[in-house]
């Protein structure tokens, strides 16, 4: 059972019919549903959009946990964009779904403060937890049909884009806290990179400071030799390395990669051809 989700195993193990089409819009997926005289359904992280004709097949509708206090952050990276906005808080919104992405009545809400160090992959896993025990709340009142719904304010409604392989492609010019936020919420894809001569050097893990360098925005620049603390200039404060790995390497602490690689210092990320300053 290599390669298949938790709920996919589980439902094999129980010997109950799965389903997994691929998609959702051919006459069989409806037919599939109205023969299991579904009741409900719940999506989570789900891929694709729901065809209309689908929504009022189960008898109590389709339900919907989305990692975000609707209506901010809906599409497809809300918890990637909440940490990218520096957002001190989130939370999960259980929705009833409509013929609009995101956009259906709420049933029950659950806000979260969000941690300093929070990264995507953390921050996914700890909502969809407090989701699927809110959810088993709500479902009781929801089938008695005793639930008040609320209408989302369209005007408050913000959206957030698929990621790309690109967006992780570290900036330097701009302020050192934004780039952490961004290795923060693009770990573990796309990640954080840059470039150094003429290879992608991922940064795995950092920290921002508010130490004023001289040098320009990229450059790598030692801080304290007893402390071993190396870090990367910004527009606006330094970049603290913790762990990186260069393209086909394992990774590394920063200080053992600086010593078996002595040109590392001084140089200048994100230059895909070019790795030491010269002159």
């Amino acid at each position: 059972m290599v390669g298949i989700s938790p709920v996919k195993k589980m439902a094999l193990e129980e010997g109950l019919l799965v389903c997994q089409p691929d998609v959702l819009t051919k006459p069989s997926v409806e037919e599939s549903l109205r023969n299991a005289e579904v009741d409900l359904c719940v999506v989570a992280a789900y891929g694709q959009i729901l065809p209309p004709n689908l929504l009022n097949v189960p008898n109590f509708g389709f339900l919907n946990i989305h990692p975000s206090l609707l209506p901010k952050y809906r599409g497809a990276s809300p918890v990637a964009s909440v940490i990218l906005h520096e957002e001190e808080t989130t939370g999960v919104s259980i929705m009833a779904i409509d013929k609009n992405v995101d956009a259906g009545p709420i049933l029950a809400q659950e806000e979260v403060v969000i941690s300093a160090v929070e990264t995507v992959e953390t921050l996914t896993n700890r909502l969809f937890i407090l989701g699927a025990n809110l959810l088993v709340k709500v479902l009781p009142a929801w089938v008695a049909g005793r639930l008040e719904l609320t209408d989302q304010n369209v005007r408050m409604a913000t959206y957030t884009k698929k990621l790309v392989k690109k967006d992780g492609q570290i900036q330097w010019g701009n302020p050192a806290h934004e780039i952490c936020a961004r290795l923060r919420a693009f770990s573990p894809w796309p990640g954080g990179y840059t470039y150094w001569q003429g290879k992608n050097l991922k940064i795995l893990s950092a920290y921002a400071i508010d130490y004023v360098p001289h040098e320009r925005p990229g450059t790598v620049i030692t801080l304290d030799r007893d402390t071993k603390t190396i870090g990367v200039c910004t527009g606006s404060g330094v970049v603290v390395l913790s762990t990186v790995r260069l393209e086909g390497r394992q990774d590394s602490d920063i200080w053992s990669f600086t010593q078996g690689h002595p040109a590392f210092v001084g140089s200048i990320l994100n230059d895909e051809t070019v790795g030491r300053v010269e002159g």
